[in-house]
């Protein structure tokens, strides 16, 4: 007696709706399992990651893993910091601002200082 209510055209909406989402759940699925598994972790379990390239990046990933757990571990669980080559260099910048009076900078040489109220532009 439910079904007797229900609008035709609400239920193939319904059923368009659930055929769209089981695609774009099978798109993402194969994405997954074809590109971003043999990329990130180097489990290719379809072959395609290796086709492409991919499992290379994963292969560099776990590489730099494992060796960063055998610094870590070779240095009794802290970082090692190496010496440089020159010491550190520290730079100070100061900059003088002017009295305010934009008129008292514009120079002779350019007309655009006369013309303009901002000053010089040409220093």
């Amino acid at each position: 007696m439910a079904s007797a209510g229900l609008n035709p055209e609400r239920v193939a909406a319904r059923e368009r709706v659930a055929v769209v989402a089981g695609a774009a759940l099978l798109a993402a699925g194969s994405i997954l399992v074809g590109a971003i598994l043999p990329a990130e972790y180097g489990v290719d379990p379809l072959g395609i990651g290796a086709r492409l390239g991919l499992t290379a990046i994963g292969d560099v990933q776990q590489k730099i893993a494992s060796f960063e757990a055998n610094r870590a571990a070779g240095a009794g669980g802290v970082l090692v910091v190496a010496p440089q080559e020159r010491p550190y260099h520290d730079e100070t910048v100061t900059f003088a601002v002017g009295s305010g009076n934009l008129a008292a900078t514009s120079c002779a040489a350019c007309a655009a200082c006369a013309a303009d109220s901002i000053g010089c532009m040409s220093r």
